[in-house]
């Protein structure tokens, strides 16, 4: 059903859930998996007066990507490591577009039922409701 999964990363503890979710579907449905690591940009301020910053966090994303994909290797699912620069929520809905991903999985928080309107903000949400393909949120 599924043959390219995305994994959106941070870096933070709930991405574990994630990266299970998306290992589960992988071998369920025989798909590749993406993980991608956005760092956003400084507005106004040109990258390259930056560039020292920037590689400095590359760096450390290399690493921290490699870990998680060496999760996924371990269980067989070897993993593309992707890291883009810009804004989070377009930069992966068109990552998702130009490379035919078909399912995004990505942890989300859990949704408090007094309507907190920080909800509608989040990166989860963006794409639960933008992306073009399914988005499996995991808790």
């Amino acid at each position: 059903m599924f043959h390219h999964i995305l994994v959106p990363l941070d870096f933070t503890p709930k991405n574990a859930a994630a990266l299970r979710a998306a290992q589960e579907a992988a071998e369920a449905w025989n798909a590749r998996v993406t993980l991608v690591h956005v760092i956003e940009r400084i507005e106004h301020i040109p990258p390259r007066a930056l560039r020292a910053f920037y590689d400095t966090l590359t760096a450390s994303a290399r690493v921290r990507m490699a870990r998680a994909a060496q999760r996924l290797s371990r269980a067989g699912r070897p993993a593309r490591q992707v890291i883009l620069f810009g804004k989070r929520g377009p930069s992966l809905l068109r990552y998702v577009v130009l490379n035919k991903v078909d399912l995004v999985v990505l942890a989300s928080h859990r949704v408090r039922p007094d309507g907190s309107r920080h909800v509608w903000a989040t990166l989860s949400y963006q794409l639960a409701v933008l992306a073009p393909c399914p988005v499996l949120l995991v808790k």
